[in-house]
């Protein structure tokens, strides 16, 4: 990823690894990513800006129309244009946008016809930036808290039959039951980072990150990664953890209590890698966190954090690790006395 060093916004969207990795979600690439902005926290702002540009567009398998080609073009062109800090990527003389992102999706999907829809005419896209919470309410009533760094979105056109939401990042859900007329309850999907928790009426909270976690509260929720594994059926207290790259699955009963804290603005741990905390607290905040002694990256650590200023995160951990923690050049540095 050096080669992200030099870049402009415009750069990382005509990079084919990067448009690619931000379609699928890609963990790895991520957790790359992360690494790379660590020592290069400069850039942070730039790629979250290029992610969301991306993420603007969605796509189904459908007939295309005859023009479709040229209102493609006019959406993404016009959109680009509406963004003050998007508006030099229309003047670099370069493979436009639109194609580029179109071609990268057209690779993703074989044997049908690709039909792109512009997201802003087509969904309900709700980000929350680093450092705040925010509850959301869909057409159904359900209530959806969102926590730091983390995407909403759900079609405009709200189907009371067929509920579905899409999240990044982290969120716990207080699902409304509904019953449509004569055919009992109506069904509720999310969709997160391949897996899909299908419920009815239920409190719960899901977390997706390099690895995906779902937090069951109460009520009941079926849990799939469509050619992984048989579903899971969650009971109230059930926490699953999936990593998507090895496959594997970690089920276990919970205190809820410890999962949903970040809605108190806490974060409280429990025996978890200092390496752990970090990577929490650096998606919470945005600002980047350096364990300079590498053997202290495994030590396990419990305590509670409130989530308010930095400067009371870096006070608490000095005084759970008695060492210095100090910020500098915009990264938090952790290092022994």
């Amino acid at each position: 990823m050096d080669r992200y060093h030099n870049y402009t916004l415009d750069d990382f969207l005509q990079d084919d690894a990067f448009i690619q990795g931000v379609l699928l979600s890609d963990a790895e690439q991520e957790r790359q990513l992360n690494q790379w902005l660590q020592h290069h926290p400069e850039k942070r702002m730039l790629v979250q800006q290029a992610r969301e540009l991306i993420l603007r567009f969605r796509f189904a398998e459908e007939d295309v129309p005859p023009d479709f080609d040229i209102r493609l073009k006019q959406r993404i062109d016009t959109t680009i244009a509406s963004d003050g800090e998007f508006t030099s990527v229309r003047q670099l003389q370069r493979r436009p946008v639109w194609i580029r992102v179109a071609a990268i999706a057209a690779s993703l999907i074989a044997g049908t016809a690709l039909l792109w829809n512009w997201l802003s005419d087509t969904r309900t896209i709700i980000t929350t930036p680093y450092g705040e919470t925010r509850s959301v309410w869909l057409p159904d009533s359900t209530e959806v808290i969102l926590n730091a760094h983390s995407t909403l979105r759900y079609n405009k056109e709200w189907s009371a039959r067929h509920r579905e939401v899409w999240i990044d990042g982290e969120a716990f859900l207080k699902v409304k039951p509904v019953n449509t007329s004569g055919q009992g309850p109506a069904g509720f999907i999310v969709h997160t980072n391949g897996m899909e928790v299908s419920v009815l009426g239920t409190e719960f909270n899901v977390r997706s990150t390099d690895n995906t976690t779902v937090m069951l509260q109460s009520g009941k929720v079926r849990v799939t990664v469509p050619g992984v594994h048989d579903p899971f059926v969650l009971q109230p207290n059930d926490y699953l953890h999936y990593n998507k790259q090895t496959k594997n699955w970690t089920r276990k009963q919970v205190d809820p209590q410890l999962h949903t804290a970040w809605m108190r603005h806490q974060f409280i741990f429990e025996h978890q890698s200092l390496e752990e905390v970090c990577m929490y607290l650096q998606n919470y905040y945005g600002t980047p966190f350096v364990i300079r002694n590498s053997n202290m990256k495994k030590i396990q650590i419990s305590g509670t954090i409130e989530l308010q200023e930095e400067e009371d995160v870096m006070s608490t951990l000095s005084g759970i690790l008695s060492t210095d923690v100090k910020k500098e050049n915009n990264q938090i540095i952790i290092q022994k006395k």
